[in-house]
């Protein structure tokens, strides 16, 4: 799980980059939940909440950022 304070401490790059890694292991969860190998499907939930989580700060730093100019 994903401390919401880190997050906001994180530029947004490195944030996007985050959200590409999260988008990775969602498919690969979801992949192994289908085909049998785990069935951990909390697991892909928390990790959907943590894509959230990282949506949610990426668009509050641009928020910030149109406001400040």
């Amino acid at each position: 799980m994903v401390n919401i304070k880190d997050l906001r401490k994180e530029n947004i790059d490195s944030l996007r980059n985050r959200l590409k890694d999260l988008e990775k292991e969602i498919l690969n969860t979801l992949f192994d939940i289908k085909t049998g190998k785990s069935k951990n499907t909390a697991q892909l939930r928390s990790l959907k909440k943590d894509y959230a989580r990282v949506l949610t700060v990426i668009s509050e730093l641009e928020t910030i950022k149109e406001y400040a100019k």
